[in-house]
């Protein structure tokens, strides 16, 4: 005769006596017993056999954690929602998985935001950009497509409203003043204040005049973008105070000092005379040349 598997046996005896009074009863709960025992010497086993299943199950659960923990950027936040699981590298292998795959969605969320724009207008998409209450996806991508689009004006306003945003919105802010050449007007650490959130419509011009003050204004700055040459003229001969650092890395709340006027009105009239920029200077320009 055939000999049953010895783990089919409790479940037979489970099904055969179900019904069979006091007795059967009993004989059930023998079958219960069994097949716990089995039952569980069989986990046991696929503990061993089963265990990228399992951490296949915690990747997918810690996924889930990340995704309320949603913070783009910031890896504390996903090493702390993995947590070590494996040990050493493995941990860093799914977190960096985590990662990629968090960025995915992230970026998937705002293709759909940005392919819900048609059939707006700019001023539409700028105002979703300045709109705290716009979803995560919906201002991201307006303030990409504001950074990429927008004149000098409607960039410095999302650079005011940086402190604000969150962190991919604050990266889409600096990924645009770095591409559109304005570092050249508030100086090239405005990046890594963007990102601390320290930049806001209070102090952006003290950066503009930080960058006076280092003789950072040069030709080309002027020829940016006129709104761009007015906020160097305005800071420049305003008459406002400033809280200037010195090459010696010390703080003095002053004005723009007359040699570091006579700077800027160099560089406009570089600006007029050389050759790469001259092409581009506009009445526009010239009328913030002459405020110098």
């Amino acid at each position: 005769a055939t000999a049953l598997p010895l783990f089919v046996v409790p479940g037979m005896l489970k099904g055969a006596l179900a019904a069979t009074g006091k007795m059967g009863a009993k004989m059930q709960g023998w079958g219960d017993k069994a097949t716990g025992r089995v039952g569980s010497a069989a986990k046991n086993t696929a503990n061993r056999r089963t265990a990228p299943v399992q951490d296949a199950w915690k990747y997918r659960k810690q996924q889930r954690d990340i995704k309320r923990a949603r913070k783009i950027g910031e890896g504390s936040i996903r090493r702390g929602a993995l947590g070590v699981v494996g040990g050493g590298g493995y941990s860093n292998k799914l977190a960096t998985q985590a990662a990629a795959r968090e960025d995915k969605e992230y970026e998937e969320g705002v293709s759909a935001a940005k392919s819900s724009f048609a059939g707006k207008t700019f001023e539409d998409i700028n105002n979703l950009a300045l709109d705290p209450s716009a979803s995560e996806h919906v201002r991201t991508a307006a303030v990409r497509h504001v950074m990429e689009k927008g004149n000098f004006s409607q960039r410095r306003a999302l650079v005011e409203a940086s402190s604000g945003m969150s962190s991919a919105q604050k990266s889409a802010v600096v990924n645009g003043v770095m591409s559109r050449g304005d570092q050249a007007v508030y100086g090239a650490k405005v990046g890594d204040a963007i990102v601390r959130g320290e930049v806001n419509g209070s102090n952006v011009e003290n950066y503009v005049a930080q960058n006076i003050a280092d003789g950072k204004i040069k030709a080309e700055t002027m020829v940016l973008d006129a709104d761009a040459t007015k906020l160097i003229a305005d800071v420049s001969t305003g008459g406002r105070t400033y809280d200037i650092k010195d090459s010696a890395g010390v703080t003095t709340t002053r004005g723009i000092s007359a040699t570091e006027q006579a700077s800027v009105r160099a560089a406009a009239a570089d600006a007029e005379t050389l050759s790469s920029t001259s092409s581009k200077v506009s009445e526009n320009f010239r009328a913030q040349f002459r405020r110098l």
